[in-house]
């Protein structure tokens, strides 16, 4: 415990802090042009929180499930513009 309490904490560099670069915005996020992801657990259950709209609005989570992903790997379906 005494080694945790006496670790330095890193202040972010100039180079990380571009890495981490974000835009907050206000507004409804699927009328957005952009690409959408987000991060799921690996059962794809997708049951709580923003997960749960993602999963209402574009489905296709046996789509998901059929490219059969480790953890740390991606997974995506691709919708037209037509669903959004």
């Amino acid at each position: 415990m005494k080694e945790e309490e006496d670790e330095e904490v890193k202040k972010p560099t100039a180079a990380t802090a571009a890495a981490f670069r974000y835009e907050e915005r206000t507004g409804d996020l699927f009328q957005s042009s952009a690409s959408l992801v987000h991060c799921v657990s690996s059962d794809l259950s997708m049951g709580k929180g923003v997960a749960v709209k993602f999963k209402e609005k574009f489905g296709k989570v046996n789509e998901l499930k059929a490219q059969k992903k480790d953890v740390g790997e991606v997974a995506y379906i691709d919708v037209s513009e037509s669903t959004r």
